[in-house]
This record gives structure tokens, C-alpha cells and sequence, in this order.
């Protein structure tokens, strides 16, 4: 049997894990099934492999995005702001306890808040399926909540349903495509 030196054997086993790398990425965001008001060649893209999301957004969105330290669960938010109003994606940690979404929400004290006693649908969005529920004043908004193994992640937006921002907010719901 030939020997291999070293350097080789390092070589092809990088060669091997950059393959199954790449094959990964592309199976871990599958294709979405995207609305025809938005486009990948003019509006912008969000991908994220650590909190497994991708979705698209209109271009004169600004994307800011924040964590937030403190005791568990981990909370990461995406806010997209527009002149028009803002929407807000909010990742939570869901280990290692898993919770369904309405669990969640029902515990969560901000989503508890706007949920109150709200009887949510069940829906899919995009290829997601996750509870959707309007909340009531003192704030009046939307929410869809979808909870996976790892994260669950609360798709907000404040105001009603007949805004430019809801209708946006519609659009990049049915972008969404979750790995997680």
C-alpha cells in the first residue's frame, strides 16, 4: 500500500469537509415558495445559518439587528424599520426544554401580553407553519409564531392590518424559509 505524507491526507480530508459543508448549506435552505411582489434581484436578502432563517424584504427596509444578554432564554431580534413603520423578528431559545408556540407565547411575558386570551390560527406561511394571532389594545398588531427544536422565532408587527408596513409584513412572511 502507497504510503500518503501528511500534508496530503490533510489536504483531501479539508477537500471532503468543504464538499459536505457545501451540500449542507444548500439542503439547510430549502427553495421558498416566494410571493411574486418580492424579488431576490431587487430586494434585499437576510440569511442567518446560526439562527437557521432566510427571508426577503424590500429594499428601503433598514435591518438592524440586537441581542439581548441575560438569563436563558437567549433573545436575538431583527428589527426591519421603513418610514412606513417597522417589523420586528424575534428569536428566542428553545432548549433544552422544547415548547410548541403556544406554549410560548402563553409563557412568554412579552407574548403573553399581546396574546391575552386570543384563540390563534394554525396557518403556513411561505413554507413555515406556525399560530397567527392580532392582538388587542392597549396595542393593536399582528404576530406569527413558529417554534422549532433550537429556536422559536415571533414574526411581529404593531398597528393594523390595512397599513403599507402589513402588507410588507404579508410579503416577507411568505419569503420565510426556517432550517432549524
Amino acid at each position: 500500500m502507497p504510503h500518503i505524507s501528511p500534508r496530503l491526507q490533510n489536504a483531501l480530508i479539508g477537500a471532503v469537509i468543504l464538499v459536505v459543508t457545501a451540500v449542507f448549506s444548500y439542503q439547510m435552505f430549502p427553495s421558498t415558495s416566494l410571493s411574486a411582489s418580492l424579488d431576490s434581484k431587487s430586494d434585499k436578502t437576510y440569511v442567518s445559518g446560526r439562527y437557521g432563517i432566510y427571508f426577503l424584504y424590500p429594499a428601503e427596509y433598514h435591518l438592524r439587528q440586537e441581542d439581548f444578554g441575560g438569563p436563558a432564554p437567549l433573545h436575538h431580534a431583527i428589527v426591519l424599520k421603513a418610514e412606513s413603520g417597522s417589523i420586528v423578528i424575534d428569536m428566542y431559545e428553545n432548549e433544552p426544554e422544547y415548547m410548541s408556540a403556544l406554549d410560548f407565547v402563553k409563557n412568554y411575558p412579552d407574548l403573553a401580553v399581546r396574546f391575552g386570551n386570543n384563540s390563534p390560527d394554525v396557518v403556513t406561511r411561505g413554507s413555515v407553519a406556525g399560530i397567527d394571532f392580532s392582538w388587542a389594545p392597549p396595542y393593536a398588531g399582528h404576530s406569527f409564531v413558529v417554534a422549532r427544536k433550537g429556536f422559536v422565532y415571533a414574526f411581529s408587527i404593531e398597528g393594523n392590518n390595512d397599513s403599507a408596513t402589513f402588507s410588507d409584513y404579508e410579503r416577507i412572511l411568505d419569503s420565510v424559509s426556517l432550517s432549524l
